[in-house]
């Protein structure tokens, strides 16, 4: 007699006089995306096969003058265009006609196969969309988004500095310091980005902070021990040079720990009280004045400083997640097709920082 075997996901589903329990091994949140949002950042509906934006990298000048006036009137063009491509993420699901059936108005379905295998691959798509923030989507051969990482690639420390010697490309434009320009004048003793300069000079270059650099005073240079000068050298800086410091640092859940864990009795990190972070449900703490969050999406040993100001993300479609059915007449199979397709724009490198070892 002919048999009907049923596919692991019917087996999983029908489960008949046993207890109705379900345990969901994901949780995940997006932190990066709501904050993004949170923000205002996020623009549908885009067009193009590549977006772009102009960044300013120079400023105009003043000069004294006498009496009579001496006015020039030249042409200055202040900005340079930045470009990146689009980047598309899919997946697929299909149910067929006998899941659906078999667990349809039946007291012993565990659940509705076709409802749930709509809700688990969308939720499933996005939390893996989510951990797409940290990625070198510049990295010759890569499709994937431009993450952070894309704005990234430092490997070596110039004399006297404390930071990375920006290398690579991001947008079309190079990261390296004086390339469009420009001079500097460290203060004694030390390197960019501490003394004064032309804006152009670094406009397009981030800060990465070495955290084994041998400059910091502490006695073993380890993150354990360095965390607090690195983090605050970084901070001063960032603000120094562009008005403002990170929103957050984010880091992985160890250099967290180990952060938590090298401070004495008469210090702590707090639960922050930062409203936004408390209104999107981002479990965080504040040290210093500082919040601080773990995504364990992030690489070992690195952290960042983040300003979502200056972080856009560009969806070509009404929705980040776009969701398309159909019936597949052969197999009588319910296919569903996800897909985004979507960028995320660092405004210039030089708002965000890495915290990593490099010497």
């Amino acid at each position: 007699m002919a048999h009907i075997s049923p596919s692991a996901a019917v087996q999983t589903a029908t489960i008949a006089a046993l207890v109705k329990e379900q345990t969901d091994c994901i949780f995940t949140e997006s932190p990066i995306f709501a904050l993004i949002q949170k923000k205002g950042k996020v623009k549908y509906n885009c067009g193009g096969y590549t977006t772009w934006w102009n960044v300013r990298y120079k400023r105009r000048s003043i000069r004294p003058a006498g009496d009579p006036l001496t006015l020039d009137f030249p042409q200055t063009n202040t900005k340079k265009r930045c470009e990146v491509p689009y980047r598309a993420y899919e997946l697929g699901e299909s149910v067929s006609k006998f899941a659906q059936l078999a667990s349809k108005n039946d007291p012993n379905s565990f659940y509705d196969i076709l409802g749930d295998a709509i809700s688990e691959t969308m939720e499933d798509f996005r939390v893996d969309l989510a951990s797409k923030w940290v990625t070198d989507g510049a990295a010759t051969g890569s499709t994937e988004l431009h993450g952070i990482e894309s704005i990234f690639n430092a490997s070596a420390v110039a004399a006297n500095a404390r930071v990375g010697t920006p290398t690579g490309t991001y947008a079309g434009l190079n990261t390296a310091l004086a390339t469009y320009g420009g001079s500097w004048t460290a203060e004694d003793s030390e390197a960019w980005p501490t003394g004064d300069g032309d804006d152009q000079y670094s406009f397009f270059s981030p800060l990465e902070v070495d955290c084994t650099n041998t400059k910091w005073t502490a006695t073993t240079k380890t993150w354990p021990s360095t965390w607090q000068e690195a983090i605050n050298w970084g901070l001063t800086f960032q603000e120094t040079l562009h008005g403002k410091k990170s929103d957050l640092i984010a880091l992985t859940p160890l250099r967290l720990l180990q952060a938590k864990q090298s401070l004495d009795s008469s210090q702590r990190f707090e639960v922050t009280q930062n409203k936004t972070l408390i209104e999107l449900g981002i479990d965080s703490l504040s040290y210093d004045g500082v919040d601080f969050m773990a995504d364990k999406t992030i690489a070992a040993g690195t952290g960042y400083g983040l300003r979502f100001d200056k972080i856009r993300l560009h969806v070509m479609g009404k929705k980040l997640v776009e969701m398309d059915e159909d019936f597949e007449l052969v197999g009588k199979k319910k296919r569903m097709g996800l897909d985004s397709h979507l960028q995320l724009i660092w405004e210039s490198p030089c708002f965000q920082i890495k915290f990593h070892d490099i010497t």
